[in-house]
């Protein structure tokens, strides 16, 4: 193969790769509302923290925001005894110790 047709296709393997992607992330978040809608049913109370998680999911990930984020998740699984909404805040603890430090 020429060294032309080697780029062509690395070009179009990453161009895939980018929109597999993309397309990845858009579908997990309404994924994410899905189940999420599904284990709260509708109840006041866990709508308004998970409209909190939804708030800081969209701004920066700094500490602070990792933090309260993590602990509306932490809040969704006191009150349903769900493990879904703890690992939740697991993962985001994690994200928060590997970003900022122990």
């Amino acid at each position: 193969m020429s060294k032309k047709i080697k780029i062509i296709i690395a070009i179009v393997i990453v161009l895939v790769a980018v929109v597999a992607v993309a397309w990845y992330f858009l579908r997990g978040r309404e994924n994410q509302d899905m189940e999420v809608n599904k284990r709260i049913k509708g109840e006041p109370r866990l709508v308004e923290i998970y409209n909190k998680v939804k708030d800081y999911q969209s701004k920066p990930q700094d500490a602070e925001n990792l933090i309260a984020e993590g602990f509306n998740w932490k809040s969704l699984g006191e009150l349903t005894q769900d493990q879904y909404f703890f690992q939740k805040a697991l993962g985001i603890y994690e994200l928060g110790i590997q970003k900022f430090g122990e």
